[in-house]
């Protein structure tokens, strides 16, 4: 009895050797959807670096290693991965179809995007408005050409943005200009202020060496006439209470227009501080048709008009102090290089 069991549990090692030192060899055939054969597919055992390549006719044999997980991935670029367990499957002349990966699934290129500029600008500059009061019919002609050379302004202004969404606040003025009536023992004087607020938004060009600016804005432009006296021996108070006459114009307008900023240096560490030469020009209109008239003694009561002509200039030196963006610290958005 004892010499039957040693015998049934010798043959039970045997064949267990026997099927352990057999590895399992597998094989198939590798096709697309469409039915065509696709060599070089790899073909891998799972979890070891075990793997064949598809001959040209899609064909393939792997032999697996024992004590592996008994499956197998198929891959090729552009088609779905496949996974197949092989203890659910036969392991000979295994059919395997392959599909494209959808166009939506696949990695789309990088599109390029417009650069961010935030900063922060100061400015100094010229800015021209053609304004005329030939239609003052209560001025005298001299006063209506003084008047009319109230046209041109040197401004400086501020101005920031905020990923390319810009905004400027402006403050100008012109010279005074005089005009001495001996006849009538007095001096005139004009001279006018405007303050400008303007939007727009920036299109950084040529690796952020040229700034395209469209703008809306706003001005209101303040006009002064005042008189004091020629003969030195008369006081000014005197004067003053006597025969002068004091007139304030004041005109709203609205401005369309385009800046053109050429920058001219950049220094820093990190180039933040940057010099541009901007040039801009644009249309400017009447907000309301008559201008507001003030004065301290009379009122000007014919229907006068300023008139506006249309043609805006503008040339201004511009300092930008590049600020760097949170949300854009990985991509270094703060730099205009």
């Amino acid at each position: 009895m004892r010499a039957i069991l040693v015998g049934v549990l010798l043959t039970i090692n045997i064949t267990t050797f026997a099927t352990t030192s057999n590895p399992l060899i597998i094989s198939g055939t590798i096709s697309n959807s469409s039915g065509e054969a696709m060599p070089a597919v790899i073909v891998e055992q799972c979890a070891t670096n075990n793997y064949t390549l598809s001959d040209i006719d899609g064909c393939f044999e792997l032999q697996l290693l024992p004590k592996k997980p008994q499956k197998i991935t198929i891959s090729f670029i552009g088609y779905q991965k496949q996974t197949i367990d092989l203890k659910k499957n036969s392991s000979n002349n295994l059919v395997v179809i392959l599909n494209k990966i959808e166009e939506t699934h696949q990695p789309q290129p990088a599109i390029s995007k417009l650069p961010k500029v935030s900063c922060m600008t100061v400015n100094i500059g010229y800015e021209y408005y053609d304004s005329r009061f030939d239609k003052f019919s209560e001025l005298k002609s001299d006063e209506v050409n003084l008047m009319n050379k109230l046209d041109h302004f040197f401004t400086i202004g501020i101005a920031g943005s905020y990923r390319n969404i810009y905004g400027l606040l402006s403050w100008g003025f012109t010279p005074s200009h005089t005009q001495s009536f001996m006849e009538y023992n007095y001096k005139h004087t004009v001279e006018s202020r405007r303050f400008l607020f303007k939007m727009g938004y920036i299109f950084p060009l040529a690796q952020n060496k040229v700034l395209l600016t469209p703008t809306l804005g706003v001005t209101r432009t303040s006009y002064d006439e005042y008189f004091y006296p020629y003969d030195k021996e008369v006081s000014l108070t005197e004067f003053l209470m006597n025969s002068s006459t004091n007139v304030y114009y004041k005109q709203y307008c609205g401005i369309l227009g385009l800046d053109a900023d050429f920058r001219l240096a950049a220094f820093g560490n990190r180039k933040q501080h940057n010099l541009y030469l901007s040039a801009g020009t644009g249309y400017i209109f009447k907000l309301h048709h008559f201008p507001h008239i003030k004065s301290n003694k009379t009122i000007l009561t014919s229907n006068n008009e300023i008139i506006q002509k249309g043609l805006y200039i503008e040339l201004s030196l511009k300092y930008y102090y590049i600020v760097k963006n949170k949300k854009d610290k990985k991509n270094h958005n703060y730099d205009l290089e």
